[in-house]
């Protein structure tokens, strides 16, 4: 979380998220697994994602793709790429806005952040 930005603070009820029912777990608010998750016998959690303690946690699930014979820098360039779309058509349904200037957006801040990143990561 960098200095400036909103916080989330918990709740205890559940809170609709990105359109996705989220399920109240002690006081954390975590997300449904997509639908299909739960059809198919392979899928598999690639990352998580979680506001806590004032900064950005993640869980990354690292070799699914090497292991199977793929460039895994590469994969997860096409994963990111796949989520970004997945987060400028959600922000266009939700608020009403222009998905391809959501799009935009969400480019023009990643590449800054890759250029000159606001904080620093820490852990493995």
């Amino acid at each position: 979380m960098r200095r400036g930005e909103p916080t989330i603070a918990p709740r205890l009820q559940f809170t609709r998220l990105a359109g996705r029912q989220a399920r109240c777990v002690g006081r954390m608010r975590a997300l449904d697994p997509p639908p299909a998750a739960a059809t198919d016998p392979n899928a598999t959690e690639m990352l998580r994602l979680w506001a806590a303690n004032g900064e950005l946690n993640v869980a990354i699930n690292i070799g699914a793709y090497e292991e199977q014979g793929h460039d895994e820098a590469k994969a997860w360039g096409i994963i990111i790429s796949d989520f970004t779309r997945h987060v400028a058509r959600a922000l266009a349904q939700r608020y009403g806005r222009n998905e391809e200037q959501e799009m935009a957006k969400i480019r023009d801040s990643f590449l800054r952040e890759i250029v000159g990143p606001t904080s620093p990561i820490t852990g493995e």
